[in-house]
């Protein structure tokens, strides 16, 4: 899937990024359109991320790729990106992922850490559907 395009999501991606996060039980806590990005295989939206600004650090998450679409790539092309990105729109701010799936971030520069800002303890702890034990805080270590 060399052909996967990333880009801004816009407002009319919005009903498809909904759906998905409630379907894969992602976390679509306050939530916005603008916050996404989108990746898209010959015109069609396949898989969707975001970057949130968490104070004087910053999160990547809601990574989401539609079922049929996944194990092609279109994943690890979407966090590469956002991992770019984040690097650019906040240089100095450290980079955390929430998420019960560490072996996917790990690859890219993440390390599991206890010691991270308090609202990525209260989203681990309280702010997810799995239970608390199975969630990890990951930081990008460069």
């Amino acid at each position: 899937m060399a052909d996967i395009k990333i880009e801004k999501a816009q407002e009319c991606d919005w009903p498809y990024i909904k759906e998905k996060l409630k379907k894969y039980v992602l976390d679509g806590t306050d939530a916005q359109w603008h916050q996404f990005f989108v990746a898209k295989f010959d015109g069609k939206t396949v898989g969707f991320a975001r970057i949130i600004e968490r104070g004087n650090a910053i999160e990547i998450a809601s990574v989401g790729v539609d079922y049929y679409q996944r194990k092609k790539g279109v994943g690890k092309n979407l966090l590469k990106f956002l991992i770019e990105k984040a690097k650019e729109l906040y240089p100095n701010k450290p980079i955390f992922g929430v998420t019960h799936r560490p072996g996917f971030l790990a690859p890219f520069g993440f390390k599991e850490v206890e010691d991270a800002p308090e609202v990525f303890k209260h989203k681990k702890n309280y702010g997810c559907v799995l239970h608390h034990s199975k969630i990890k805080i990951m930081r990008l270590i460069d």
